[in-house]
């Protein structure tokens, strides 16, 4: 039994050290994205989210809100977003703010349709 239960937690082990890795390497990534504004939309929880995504020097430098119509309270999970996506200069994977999931996952894929844009030229 002892063998078995040190199998197991070794390859336990092996397989979250691995995935860690992939994960750190792919995080770690950084894709040149080209300069210049970049517009995004996407359906927030009381309608559309429009916002211009700003790129200098391959890299997200700010976020404008060009129209939305969600609450006051969902407003914060806007600003929040907008300052992980430039302090990580990505837009995947950023943390949704508890209570304004909606609106956050809406920021999300503003930024990612604008960053997508941004990626084709």
């Amino acid at each position: 039994m002892t063998n078995k239960k040190y199998l197991l937690i070794s390859a336990l082990f092996l397989i979250v050290s691995a995935a860690a890795i992939c994960m750190s390497v792919v995080l770690s990534t950084t894709v040149k994205i080209n300069d210049g504004e970049w517009a995004g939309a996407a359906e927030g929880r009381n309608g559309p989210i429009e916002l211009v995504l700003t790129v200098q020097d391959g890299k997200i430098a700010g976020v404008r809100i060009v129209a939305e119509s969600e609450t006051s309270f969902a407003k914060d999970a806007e600003s929040d977003i907008i300052e992980q996506a430039i302090r990580f200069n990505r837009v995947t994977g950023l943390d949704a703010l508890s209570g304004a999931t909606i609106t956050s996952n809406a920021m999300m894929d503003a930024l990612a349709d604008a960053y997508n844009k941004a990626l084709a030229k």
